[in-house]
């Protein structure tokens, strides 16, 4: 897996459900265009997976849309792995087969 995060924060993050605050490490992805997208949710996913593969962090991740004037915080789970995983291989199945025919 690869990718580039925009921006790295260290930072202290209020958890409203668990009324606790922690320190943590956030991926902060820029998003220029004027909507929000679940490819972007997914991409920061990813971005969650890269920081605990290579660093041994669990996080959340921000999404900054300046021209919406929006952040958007994004948790990972298992499942939201789960599900991009499963898309990830039925792409590459798909591409796979498609170069095979052509």
């Amino acid at each position: 897996m690869k990718g580039k995060i925009d921006l790295l924060l260290e930072c202290m993050y209020y958890d409203k459900k668990q009324n606790i605050t922690e320190k943590v490490i956030v991926p902060l992805e820029l998003k220029t265009g004027g909507k929000e997208c679940h490819t972007h949710v997914n991409q920061v996913h990813v971005y969650n997976v890269l920081l605990k593969e290579t660093f041994g962090i669990e996080s959340i991740a921000l999404l900054y849309y300046p021209v919406l004037d929006k952040i958007v915080t994004v948790r990972s789970n298992a499942m939201n792995l789960h599900e991009i995983l499963i898309k990830r291989n039925d792409y590459i199945y798909h591409l796979k087969k498609r170069i095979n025919s052509a």
